[in-house]
């Protein structure tokens, strides 16, 4: 999956809700989520994956 866009929309958009959940009634902010995408890219990336790695993503409903 390629996260540029994610990147690209922070920039102008970076205060604006990108994921809202109503029934926690949190959100994230662009910039909060492209920050949480580089996160999980160093740490795949210390773990060894690579570009072009296939990996599973788990998560609930």
């Amino acid at each position: 999956m390629n996260f540029d866009w994610i990147k690209t929309r922070s920039d102008f958009d970076d205060d604006k809700p990108a994921v809202i959940d109503h029934a926690k009634q949190t959100s994230w902010t662009y910039q909060q989520l492209n920050a949480r995408a580089d996160n999980m890219a160093h740490y795949l990336t210390s773990q060894g994956v690579k570009k072009g790695d296939v990996i599973g993503i788990f998560c609930a409903k």
